[in-house]
């Protein structure tokens, strides 16, 4: 994630209007590319978070939150995944099938990004419950009789 950081402080300073210009002139200029490649390394990112995300789902066996962990990480990876491979072909759709193309691309990515910050939260939350409960962790449980 670190890397991802610092691969993506250009984003900072560079405004999206001229971005756009540039873009219309030649649609695979380097920055579009770099846009991609950040794209494909957040998801690599949040590919690993996921399976953090069900390593600890199973040592605290908590089905549900396993089941929630593993429905929601195969829909964003799909959708994900999908969203990534269609911006290659956007160039040479027609405007009404892009227009809707890139609606859905927003408000499903929108959707899903709220849906992976929700589950992050209920991570943490499990979490704190976890520390503040003794009989939860097995190292500080007293074996004297």
């Amino acid at each position: 994630s670190l890397i991802l950081i610092i691969l993506s402080i250009p984003t900072i300073f560079i405004q999206n209007s001229s971005i756009n210009e540039i873009e219309l002139v030649n649609p695979l200029n380097v920055w579009s590319i770099y846009m991609i490649f950040i794209g494909l390394c957040k998801l690599i990112l949040v590919f690993f978070v996921f399976k953090l995300m069900l390593e600890i789902a199973n040592e605290n066996e908590d089905l549900n939150l396993i089941k929630r962990t593993t429905i929601t990480f195969n829909i964003y990876i799909v959708v994900m995944l999908f969203n990534q491979i269609v911006q290659s072909f956007m160039m040479n759709m027609t405007r009404d099938i892009l227009t809707a193309l890139t609606l859905f691309m927003l408000i499903s990515s929108f959707i899903l990004e709220i849906t992976f910050l929700v589950l992050l939260r209920k991570f943490r939350n499990m979490e704190n419950r976890n520390n503040g409960n003794p009989l939860q962790n097995s190292s500080q449980i007293d074996t004297k009789v």
